[in-house]
This record gives structure tokens, sequence and C-alpha cells, in this order.
């Protein structure tokens, strides 16, 4: 056999050996459940829309509503998005307010997180994030300067989408 035929071959071997893994990984995170979207499942099935699951992830995300979990899943969230925030913050949610899906605020530190929820694959308004952040988060000039949002991490606007393919523009 020649060289380039050892090679080629080889490179072969290693490529199905990859591909393996890489389906194995899936069959694995499919069986762990990591595909299901709730939200893609509650539209399909019963036509529930994306300003329903907005107020859905207001309700879970509020700490006074009866799911009783108190700030846990906001504090997962937050955790997430890498805001700092205390065990016992209080934070005010609202959903579908204005042209905002989500807005999580807090008032002490002054604290604001956008979500913008495109579960259902919802197209983009021209210059959609920067309004949300232009209405309800700059405050000053000061916020202009990229400077401020590395030493001030209690703003961000979250772009919720089914999978990482959707991207905003």
């Amino acid at each position: 056999m020649s060289d380039k035929l050892i090679q080629y071959s080889d490179a072969l071997r290693d490529f199905v050996k990859i591909h393996e893994q890489i389906m194995a990984k899936k069959q694995k995170d499919i069986l762990e459940g990591k595909y299901i979207n709730v939200f893609t499942l509650w539209n399909e099935f019963t036509g529930i829309t994306e300003p329903i699951h907005s107020r859905i992830l207001q309700f879970i995300l509020s700490p006074h509503t009866m799911h009783g979990q108190e700030n846990r899943f906001i504090n997962l969230l937050l955790k997430r998005i890498n805001v700092n925030y205390g065990e016992n913050d209080e934070w005010i949610s609202t959903a579908e307010t204005g042209r905002v899906d989500v807005m999580l605020k807090r008032y002490n530190p002054h604290s604001v997180i956008i979500i913008e929820n495109k579960s259902n694959w919802a197209g983009d308004q021209p210059n959609q994030l920067y309004r949300y952040w232009f209405e309800n988060i700059h405050r000053s000039d000061n916020d202009l300067l990229p400077e401020f949002y590395s030493k001030h991490q209690e703003y961000k606007i979250v772009y919720l989408v089914p999978n990482k393919y959707k991207k905003y523009f």
C-alpha cells in the first residue's frame, strides 16, 4: 500500500471514530432530555404563543407566586447570566409591558434585566434590542462607555431563543 493510501485510510478511520463519538454523545444527550424545548412543545401541541411564554417565564421568575420557591428561580437565572445578587434581593418582574417581553428590575442596587423572548422563532424588529436598552436601561452618558458595563454587570439583555442558530440582527 502506498504511503498516501495509508494516510487517507488513517484519516478516514480517525474521522469515523470522531463521528461515532459525536453520535454517541448526541444519543446520550437525547436520552437525558437535553434537546427538549418545553416552549416549542407547548406551541406545537396547544397553540400557546410567545406572549403566553413570556407570562409563564415571568411567573417562574417572580419570587411571590404560588410556585413557593421564592427567589430560587430568579437567582439561578442571575447566576447563569453573571449578575451579582443577594439571596433575598427584591426584584419586580413584568411580562408583555410596553414592548418588552419580560423585564426584571431591582432598585437597590439598581439593575435591569430584559428578556427578549424568541421562543417561537419570531422575527426581529429594526433596532429592537437597542430600543429596549435605550428605553429601559440607559440612564446617563456614563453608560455609553464600554467600561461602564465591565464594572456594572447588573444591566443585561437576554436574547432567549429556541436554539443557538437563531441570531439577532
